[in-house]
């Protein structure tokens, strides 16, 4: 694979803890930040790129550095001297008839004229075992914006669960390009609740609880609401607020307002969660196993995780996510009302193109929280065997760069084995989805049989493995001229 190092510090931590049983408050003291310096694997380099050595070179250079061929051809029947550049590599077939296409075409001429072609590489591709290969640009849907969906499949979600749902894909708001998508479900009780994805695990929040614990007013963000264990967050959302927020002063509506109750009164069945602190320590205690984290974090330290971590991570303030489930609830009772349509999934204005830099960054971000995840679990399991031996050896950055190597797995290639097996094979293995509809199918070899189909691979946009499946449509879509669409419709 045609690719760079990729090299970077791996920072670690040990703190120390201390639970006081008296006042029921966790100490927490930070130790030494360390640093080492690690190879993660070689990252594929495009060709042509800024990071290519290729890039801005000129034919002459590139035929010093062998990467084209030049040939020269004196033909008699016409004095002409052609001096041409062939790109390495290709058959003496090729270079003939481009020869005899030059003879054709300077047969007609009465005076010496010299022709000079130019085959330069055009870039674009990520070289894999020494074939060209391109990821495709795909289509998914559109990034914080709500569509109401109406889908049998999601009365499986439980008895209650009818067929309507709003969801939104939301993009995580530090342009990582992650995304996680949120679906609220309209109960046939006229409730509501949130169902997100974790870890290809599917999860079910009622919104009432949500509504509550998102009215937390201390610091007035969540990156500053989740840092302190200890703080009680003040104020916190009523119901009676929750009812005149959901129907704005639209008091005619009698189905809107009855929606409204019935969410109130759904409200009571979760005694003991009033505030906005009860309600995300019972958030927190629900997920403490997909946070991963340690068995001495507290509960309320959790659900603040949960919280920044898969819902509406597009918005940064509890406040501005408070909004938006307000606005998603609103949507999904219109929808049930029959005064907002469905949203159809199928149209480019609820679609986007997933780009390949951004697709291969979500990818590599991942690996390395694997990895990180590895390294965490491969340190708990020495502990649980030598608890000893190994806290004094995380002292010592030798003993613990050892660590790194055989739970990182980075003799073996590390992060980069897994991009290269991605780029060859198109198929993505995933602990978390990505969010993504298809598992198979994102990258393909970029043929070279003529100029325009070569172009055809990255002017195309696949619709997704479902449609390739659907004999009724087709799999991509790419713009073309009318009479280039008469002949494929005829096709």
């Amino acid at each position: 694979m045609y690719s760079g190092p990729m090299s970077g510090d791996f920072c670690y931590q040990v703190n120390h803890r201390t639970l006081d049983y008296v006042k029921n408050e966790m100490t927490e003291i930070p130790g030494k930040i360390v640093r080492l310096s690690k190879k993660f694997g070689d990252m594929p380099v495009m060709d042509m790129s800024k990071a290519c050595h290729l890039n801005d070179k000129r034919p002459e250079q590139l035929v010093a550095m062998k990467e084209e061929v030049q040939t020269s051809v004196y033909m008699k029947q016409c004095e002409i001297y052609i001096d041409t550049y062939i790109q390495a590599g290709s058959t003496l077939y090729h270079i003939i008839s481009q020869w005899m296409f030059i003879c054709l075409f300077v047969y007609t001429l009465d005076t010496c004229v010299q022709i000079k072609l130019q085959h330069n590489e055009f870039g674009r591709c990520l070289i894999v075992n020494g074939i060209e290969r391109c990821v495709r640009l795909l289509q998914i849907p559109r990034r914080n914006h709500p569509m109401a969906i109406k889908r049998s499949n999601y009365k499986n979600r439980g008895p209650t669960y009818s067929d309507l749902g709003v969801a939104i894909r939301c993009a995580r708001s530090n342009d990582d390009q992650t995304s996680i998508t949120n679906t609220v479900h309209y109960l046939t009780t006229g409730g509501a609740s949130l169902r997100f994805s974790g870890r290809k695990q599917e999860f079910l929040i009622p919104l009432i609880l949500l509504l509550r614990a998102l009215s937390w007013r201390e610091g007035g963000n969540a990156s500053s609401a989740g840092s302190g264990s200890g703080a009680v967050g003040s104020g916190g959302i009523t119901d009676e607020e929750i009812y005149h927020r959901i129907l704005q002063g639209d008091e005619e509506n009698t189905f809107l307002k009855a929606r409204a109750e019935l969410l109130s009164q759904d409200a009571q069945r979760y005694t003991g969660l009033d505030t906005p602190k009860e309600c995300i320590s019972y958030i927190g205690s629900k997920f403490r196993m997909l946070s991963m984290k340690a068995d001495s974090s507290p509960d309320i330290e959790i659900g603040h995780y949960i919280i920044n971590r898969y819902i509406l991570i597009h918005l940064n303030t509890y406040g501005d996510k408070l909004e938006c489930l307000l606005l998603l609830l609103r949507k999904l009772y219109s929808f049930a009302a029959g005064d907002c349509g469905v949203d159809n999934a199928d149209s480019l204005q609820n679609q986007e193109i997933l780009m390949p830099g951004h697709l291969m960054c979500s990818f590599v971000k991942e690996k390395f929280e694997e990895m990180f995840m590895a390294i965490r679990i491969g340190v708990l399991k020495e502990m649980r065997q030598d608890f000893v031996k190994t806290n004094s050896s995380l002292q010592d950055s030798t003993e613990m760069s050892k660590y790194v190597e055989r739970y990182g797995q980075l003799s073996g290639g590390g992060i980069g084995k897994k991009i290269q097996h991605f780029l060859s094979t198109g198929n993505i293995i995933s602990t978390t989805g990505l969010d993504l509809m298809q598992v198979s199918g994102y990258t393909i070899v970029a043929e070279r049989l003529n100029f325009l189909r070569y172009c055809a691979h990255f002017r195309s946009v696949h619709r997704g493995q479902f449609f390739m499946e659907v004999k009724t449509t087709v799999g991509f879509s790419m713009p073309c001229t009318y009479s280039r669409w008469r002949t494929m419709r005829i096709a």
